[in-house]
């Protein structure tokens, strides 16, 4: 039992090849990349054996990293070094550190221009999607990029969703479609997005499968905080090493977001929520001008309101450290980024009031050796 860590051919995700790794990391977090690394010995007799530094050439090799036989973490590798004498040193990102390498174009960009004889964009190269949830519409950008020749990276979709929602890109603009996936998770009612590694049916590679929160549930996990809870402060608790951080630089009551399109027509939406002032607050404004691209005022809107949203909490992380084995020890799979669980503080803590605390799971990480998980929660936020 443990970590064991993994080579394979990104666009495959097969070819397999277990890395006799000395020590190493991974890490995954909602709606954000995963981070994976590993320290090969140098002169082990089976990194020689298996030609480590010749097998995991950078962008066409992934790195994996499974605990207890379920795949957590995998990805692209993008750095490698070797220090002679001592060890190869391999970096991973997730599989949205690729789609951040892939800009959201048709095929057809291949062999023809974006810009017709008369520099004027060619709209039918742009992609204009409507009557779906932001969910789909994160498939759609995926759909398209794995059209292309060498895109294809092995994936399960998820099924279409319908909604209110319009996202309108030209072509000319040249838009990641990792910027694109992420930005629909930052409005409002943006919905979280998943890209989870599995074995495939045969066990001999992986795959990744994408889920997103829906309209109705934008958050992906379980929201039954009585289903997943550890104890802080107790011998046999299952958790330590408790940190609590809190950072009101972000408090907001009033949220101004400002954006603009090629025809210099800016665009101005304000959000508020006045929880903040109705609680005695002094007065506090904020500005996202982050969105030059956004050209539809209700899109600019759902921004403000999100930011208007959220700023009425300081941000609030709780890390601790959580057992992997221990008898009675919920084990990893059965609890997964997004999830509310109950963080309970036993009465032994000098500092934190004792008692039960729900919050949501926002990043997970671990090591080689496999003793424990690294756990940060977030405000259990809608």
């Amino acid at each position: 039992m443990g970590t064991d860590f993994y080579a394979f051919e990104m666009l495959t995700g097969r070819r397999l090849v277990p890395l006799p790794v000395a020590s190493g990391t991974w890490s995954i977090a909602t709606n954000a990349d995963d981070s994976l690394r590993c320290k090969i010995p140098a002169r082990a007799a089976v990194t020689a054996l298996l030609d480590i530094w010749g097998t995991t050439p950078l962008a066409r090799t992934g790195l994996l990293a499974v605990v207890d036989g379920m795949p957590v973490a995998a990805g692209p590798i993008w750095k490698r070094k070797y220090s002679q004498g001592k060890d190869i040193d391999l970096t991973a990102g997730g599989i949205r550190s690729y789609w951040e390498r892939r800009l959201l174009l048709p095929v057809a960009a291949r062999t023809n221009s974006l810009v017709d004889a008369n520099g004027d964009p060619v709209a039918a190269y742009d992609t204009n999607l409507s009557g779906l949830s932001y969910g789909t519409i994160a498939k759609r950008y995926i759909e398209l990029a794995r059209l292309w020749p060498g895109g294809a990276i092995p994936m399960q979709l998820p099924a279409d969703e319908a909604g209110p929602y319009v996202r309108n890109v030209a072509a000319i603009d040249l838009k990641k479609v990792r910027a694109l996936i992420d930005a629909l998770s930052n409005v409002e009612n943006g919905p979280d997005i998943s890209f989870r590694p599995r074995w495939s049916p045969d066990g001999l590679g992986i795959y990744w499968e994408m889920t997103h929160g829906s309209v109705a549930k934008p958050r992906l996990g379980n929201d039954d905080p009585s289903l997943i809870g550890w104890t802080v402060g107790a011998a046999s608790g299952g958790a330590f090493d408790l940190e609590v951080e809190e950072d009101g630089t972000n408090l907001a009551e009033e949220v101004f977001a400002a954006g603009g399109r090629s025809d210099d027509r800016v665009l101005i939406a304000r959000g508020r929520d006045t929880t903040l002032h109705d609680a005695g607050f002094p007065l506090m404004q904020a500005a996202d001008t982050a969105h030059s691209d956004v050209v539809v005022q209700t899109t600019m809107q759902s921004y403000a309101n999100r930011g208007a949203a959220l700023g009425k909490y300081p941000s609030s992380f709780w890390k601790m450290k959580v057992r992997a084995h221990e008898k009675g020890t919920i084990p990893l799979g059965d609890y997964w980024l997004g999830d509310v669980a109950t963080v309970t503080v036993d009465k032994s803590e000098p500092v934190l009031p004792a008692g039960d605390y729900v919050r949501r799971i926002a990043s997970i990480g671990g090591d080689a050796a496999g003793e424990s998980f690294d756990l940060t929660f977030a405000e259990a936020i809608a």
